[in-house]
């Protein structure tokens, strides 16, 4: 069998016959970064022997100046011309074309390709959440800028000192869209004053912007060290107005996270057109080929790699040069984004807490009578709302206007930085960041492999546990009309044909009435003990299909 192989290590898949002719009709993503001229796209189709090596018996060089580009938005991959290309075998010797010996069977060795350079996407080197930009790759696509951003970097302070105890040579590297800068490296200074100042271009303000510092080690060849980086959600800040703060720097390793200094920055957002400002939320966040034709997550996280390496080999060729390092530490790049950790999966989880907490500590409050004005306000907008229901759209809406008048005054006057609380740092096993900055294959012993898949493995049991126990409640749910349970199906048809006749005669009011003040009832009328009720014992002795699970 055959396969086709290409530049960024992507395969199809084997195809056998006896005609000596072969289809794969797959279509294989690249990243192409611009001068086209100085890359090439290579082919290499190989015969694949069970248990010998593999054998390339045709290759051939496409060199990316020559692709069609295909920029327009009503331009589509479908539709483009195939091309045929002439394979070369290369362990024969290749001669002029214009010689034909008639032996040579790379002459009749073919592949139909069909490529184009596709500057409808915006591949992100960034991880999600943290793009600084969202323009596609073609410029005839761009729009107008909506704004500017200015970046001031003032001075660094409370740096930490190196482990010979000397002092650090710090620079700063900020990136924003397609623009990266460097700041000058303070060479054994007492302080570490940079006071320079950059503008970009803004085409989306819900986009960030990324300073980060770093050790220089001058007449060595030794990776430079991160100190620690700041990022400035764009869509954070007021127009034409300079926030200028000193923002911690957070070092996060397999060690744990340590503060190692603060970062002085003045940041200022200038809007173009306040129109065009107001009118970019209705514009969609990614170019519209993200929608038509989505990138799967797989890809997305491959590109961003690959992105990521490119960027660093540019980067390489600049003065002074960004090391690779840099690059990648500034793209988060150097951890996977979808790879599993602990302290993540708290995060995320606290997070969700935190914002259903206002809403169940409110309905806790009103059932259990604990702040009595709070429960009786509430009885007396639910009367109002049984008297007045036309208008509780309205209120509904103007009540969210008021709340948000009234959190005008406690609005946040600094950008959001990094929040070693917010993210778990101080309350995670050292295990846990250690478990997170391991390689997809552990560099750990065995027995502590172990230990963590244990872990897992009780974390898991118990997301186990509760998908279950949602199943069972809908199987419970379906089986109310089932007959799998036909005293219970009984009983269920005969209370909704009672209910269905309460429901007819009786007016709305009274039963939406009856059922609020019944859930807002005082605790002196409810149970003195916590047995279920009826309608929970009920609903419990329905059938479900744990009893044929194995």
């Amino acid at each position: 069998g055959n396969r086709f192989r290409g530049l960024g290590h992507l395969e199809v898949g084997k195809q056998r016959t006896t005609s000596g002719s072969y289809e794969w009709k797959e279509d294989l993503l690249f990243v192409a970064a611009e001068p086209f001229f100085e890359d090439d796209l290579e082919l290499h189709v190989i015969v694949a022997n069970p248990g010998k090596d593999e054998v390339v018996i045709g290759q051939q060089t496409v060199p990316l100046s020559s692709i069609v580009k295909g920029g327009d938005e009503h331009d589509h991959f479908d539709v483009m011309p195939s091309k045929w290309f002439d394979l070369k075998n290369p362990d024969k010797p290749q001669f002029d074309s214009s010689v034909d010996d008639g032996n040579d069977n790379s002459s009749r060795m073919r592949i139909c390709l069909k490529n184009m350079l596709d500057g409808r996407y915006r591949i992100v080197h960034d991880s999600k959440g943290y793009m600084d930009d969202t323009r596609p790759a073609d410029r005839k696509l761009w729009r107008p800028p909506v704004g500017r951003v200015h970046l001031g970097i003032l001075r660094a302070t409370g740096l930490p000192l190196r482990m010979g105890k000397s002092t650090v040579n710090p620079y700063c590297v900020a990136k924003y869209g397609d623009k990266w800068v460097r700041t000058r490296t303070i060479l054994d200074g007492p302080e570490h004053v940079f006071n320079e100042q950059h503008t970009w271009s803004v085409y989306d303000i819900a986009t960030v912007l990324t300073a980060g510092v770093f050790d220089h080690f001058p007449h060595t060849r030794k990776a430079h060290r991160e100190i620690g980086k700041v990022q400035i959600h764009l869509s954070c800040l007021e127009t034409d107005r300079v926030y200028a703060h000193s923002y911690p720097l957070i070092i996060l390793n397999r060690r744990g996270f340590k503060k190692a200094g603060e970062l002085q920055i003045a940041v200022k957002l200038s809007s173009e057109s306040f129109i065009s400002l107001l009118g970019m939320y209705a514009r969609s966040t990614l170019p519209k080929m993200h929608y038509e034709h989505p990138l799967t997550v797989m890809e997305e996280d491959k590109f961003r790699s690959e992105v990521a390496e490119v960027m660093a080999l540019r980067f390489s060729r600049v003065e002074p040069p960004l090391r690779s390092e840099i690059v990648a530490y500034m793209c988060n790049a150097t951890g996977g984004t979808s790879c599993w950790s602990m302290r993540k999966s708290k995060v995320n989880f606290f997070r969700l807490m935190q914002v259903a907490s206002p809403f169940i500590h409110l309905f806790q409050s009103v059932t259990s009578w604990k702040n009595p004005a709070v429960a009786l306000i509430s009885c007396v907008i639910f009367v109002l709302a049984l008297c007045f229901h036309k208008l509780v759209l309205s209120m509904v809406i103007i009540y969210f206007v008021l709340v948000a008048l009234w959190n005008y005054r406690f609005r946040p006057r600094k950008p959001p930085f990094f929040d070693h609380k917010v993210s778990c740092l101080g309350s995670v096993h050292p295990d846990e960041i250690d478990e997170e900055f391991d390689s997809v294959e552990s560099s750990c012993s065995i027995d502590l492999v172990r230990m963590r898949y244990d872990r897992l493995r009780s974390v898991a049991g118990r997301v186990q546990t509760v998908v279950g126990d949602v199943a069972t409640q809908g199987e419970r749910i379906q089986s109310l009309l089932c007959w799998r349970d036909p005293r219970a199906t009984a009983i269920f048809q005969f209370i909704i044909v009672m209910v269905s006749i309460v429901v007819y005669f009786v007016p709305k009011k009274v039963l939406v009435g009856i059922a609020g003040f019944y859930i807002m009832r005082h605790p002196r009328f409810r149970k003195k003990n916590n047995t279920p009720s009826i309608v929970e014992n009920f609903f419990r002795r329905l059938p479900d299909k744990q009893g044929t699970l194995i």
